[in-house]
C-alpha cells in the first residue's frame, strides 16, 4: 500500500540508518505523495544556543544542506523547507519522488542554505564557540539564582515532558578522565545549589536519569507526573553516581533503597519513588502544568523568612558536605577505570560489558 502524506515528527535524528529509513520512506510514498521530516535542525540549534536538544535520545544532528542531500542520494528532493518555533526551534522539510511534479521553492531553500553556510557549520571553531556560549548563559544562570536568593524569591525547576534531565552525556564522559574532572571542578555548579537558601522545588514530567535525578534531589520537594521516571544507572557504564546519588538520598529513604538503585540501576517509576519518599506527591499527567501553577503560588503566598528557615532547619546536615566529597572522590577515581572504558564502549555499541 502506498501513501500520499508521510509524517516524521522529532525521529529522524533518532535514527540508526538514515539512508534506510528515507529508502523505507521512498518505497511506502505514492507517485505525488509528500514526505513531512520535522526536526531541530543543526542551524537552529547553533543559533538559538539550544543545548537542551542535545541528549542521549538523539544519535545524529542534521543540517538543511545533509538533509537535502541524504534525499537526493535516495530518490528523493526537498521541494520546501519551512521553519517554525516548536522546541525552541524546528525546521519542516518537505520531500517527494525526485522526478514529482512538485516545484522547488529555490528562493526559501537558497536562502535556508546560505544561512547555514554563513554559520560555518563545517568549522571546528562554530561547535567551541557554542560550547563558550552555553557555559557563559550556565553562569548567567547561576547569578540570577543567587539574585533571586537576596530578594527571597522562589525557584521553580520544569523539564520537558519527555526528560526533565537524562543525565551527562556518554560521549562527553567517554573522553572525561579524572585530571579533566578535577581541572574543570566537575559538578561543582550542582553543589553550588546547596548554598542557595530559598524554596527550590523540581516538577519531573518524564525521565530524571543519573546526574538529572540527582539535580532534582538538590531541590527541596520533587513533585511527580504519573509519568515520571527515575534512576541511578551509572554502574552500568562502571562508574557511580558522583553528584550524591548515594548520598543526598540519605534524606529521603533508606539505604536499602539507595543500594538497590545504585548497584541494579534499574530505573523506577513516580510510585515506586513515592514508597521510597523520594517523591512529596504524583500528579495525573494530564493535570499536571496547571498543578504545577496553583502550587507555585500557594508556596509563594507564604512568608518568605518562614521558608527560608523550615529550609534550613530540615537540610542542616553537618557531615552531607564531607560525605559529598568522598563520593566526589570515588567517582572521579573511576573515571581512569578500565570498567568505565568497558561500560561506556557497551553502551555505545549496545553490546553486553565483559567487566574485570
Amino acid at each position: 500500500k502506498k501513501f500520499k502524506i508521510i509524517t516524521a515528527l522529532s525521529v529522524f535524528y533518532d535514527s540508526t540508518d538514515p539512508n534506510k529509513f528515507l529508502k523505507d520512506a521512498k518505497k511506502l510514498l505514492s507517485k505525488d505523495g509528500i514526505f513531512l521530516l520535522e526536526f531541530a535542525d543543526l542551524a537552529s540549534i547553533i543559533k538559538n544556543k539550544m543545548f537542551d536538544t542535545i541528549c542521549h535520545e538523539h544519535l545524529e544532528y542534521y543540517s538543511s544542506e545533509v538533509i537535502t542531500k541524504l534525499c537526493k542520494k535516495n530518490g528523493l528532493r526537498v521541494f520546501n523547507i519551512k521553519s517554525n518555533d516548536i522546541n525552541g526551534a524546528s525546521k519542516q522539510y518537505f520531500v517527494c519522488h525526485e522526478k514529482s511534479h512538485y516545484k522547488n521553492n529555490k528562493l526559501t531553500l537558497n536562502k535556508v542554505l546560505n544561512f547555514e553556510k554563513s554559520l560555518k557549520l563545517t568549522d571546528e571553531k562554530t561547535f567551541k564557540n557554542f560550547i563558550q556560549s552555553i557555559n557563559q548563559l550556565r553562569k548567567k544562570l547561576y547569578s540570577l539564582l543567587n539574585k533571586y536568593k537576596k530578594t527571597g524569591k522562589k525557584i521553580h525547576c520544569y523539564g520537558g515532558s519527555k526528560f526533565f534531565s537524562p543525565g551527562a552525556d556518554i560521549k562527553e564522559l567517554e573522553k572525561l578522565d579524572s585530571k579533566k574532572a578535577k581541572k574543570q571542578k566537575l559538578f561543582s555548579k550542582v553543589d553550588d545549589l546547596q548554598k542557595i537558601d530559598i524554596p527550590i522545588i523540581s516538577f519531573v514530567e518524564g525521565y530524571a536519569l543519573g546526574g538529572g535525578f540527582e539535580l532534582a534531589l538538590s531541590s527541596d520537594l520533587i513533585i511527580a507526573s504519573s509519568e515520571a521516571k527515575f534512576g541511578l544507572p551509572e554502574i552500568n557504564l562502571g562508574l557511580i553516581p558522583g553528584i550524591g546519588g548515594t548520598q543526598k538520598t540519605k534524606k529521603f529513604t533508606s539505604n536499602q533503597n539507595i543500594k538497590y538503585l545504585a548497584m541494579s540501576g534499574e530505573i523506577i517509576d513516580a510510585n515506586t519513588a513515592m514508597k521510597y519518599g523520594i517523591v512529596s506527591q504524583i500528579i495525573p499527567k494530564e493535570n499536571f502544568k496547571e498543578f504545577t501553577l496553583n502550587f507555585l503560588s500557594k508556596i509563594s503566598s507564604k512568608p518568605k523568612k518562614s521558608l527560608i528557615v523550615i529550609k534550613n532547619l530540615v537540610n542542616s546536615e553537618e557531615n552531607l558536605k564531607k560525605s559529598l566529597k568522598k563520593e566526589r572522590h570515588e567517582f572521579y577515581k573511576l573515571l581512569d577505570s578500565d570498567n568505565k572504558k568497558i561500560g561506556i564502549k557497551s553502551f555505545l555499541n549496545k553490546t553486553k560489558p565483559n567487566w574485570k
